[in-house]
């Protein structure tokens, strides 16, 4: 067991992976009229007022990358990472251009990211980041090519170390929950 938890201690210490156990509900909501497709919502989440306000920020969301996109847009999205308490969608918009957009939703709080929240905006920070926009992806972030374009930039969070906010950053840390039958088991862990 020890040595499991040593080995836990040296992922989250060197970046490489992060953990969590359960993941937010994001379903599919269709939307029609001016344009087509599916947005994410969430669901399932114990406080009403958290639940709504979130949906409302990915439908704005989603309404500004239909614009950006014109004509009849066909909107659909990829979810890039999903914690229990933080998820990041990258929405797309096909009309007469194709265009992008990030947003990363903190489910504490209903709102979305800043960078405030899980980074240290220092001088490390600035330099890898500037002020692009960014999801967060399983073993990264995700950085836009340009203002709605694509999030095809990758960025190992292991580069960000130093920026990191570990207190909060940890949200975005994968983690097991073991118990004591796990005695004597071995655990297998993707190294990065």
């Amino acid at each position: 067991m020890k040595k499991i938890l040593c080995i836990c201690a040296l992922l989250m210490w060197e970046a490489v992976t992060v953990f969590a156990f359960g993941h937010t509900t994001i379903v599919s909501e269709k939307v029609s009229g001016h344009k087509t497709g599916v947005i994410p919502a969430v669901d399932g989440v114990d406080a009403q007022n958290l639940q709504s306000n979130i949906n409302s920020i990915l439908r704005t969301n989603a309404d500004a990358v239909a614009k950006a996109a014109g004509g009849t847009p066909v909107l659909s999205y990829d979810i890039t990472v999903n914690r229990p308490t933080i998820f990041s969608v990258v929405l797309k918009a096909v009309g007469n251009r194709i265009a992008y957009q990030g947003v990363n939703i903190d489910l504490t709080s209903g709102k979305e990211v800043l960078d405030k929240d899980l980074f240290y905006v220092n001088d490390n920070y600035k330099s890898l980041i500037g002020n692009r926009s960014y999801v967060f992806g399983e073993d990264g972030i995700l950085l836009e090519d340009s203002k709605y374009g694509p999030y095809d930039q990758s960025m190992p969070y292991a580069k960000l170390l130093k920026s990191i906010n570990i207190a909060d950053g940890a949200r975005l840390v994968t983690s097991y929950k073991l118990t004591k039958e796990a005695e004597d088991k071995i655990l297998n862990v993707k190294s990065r």
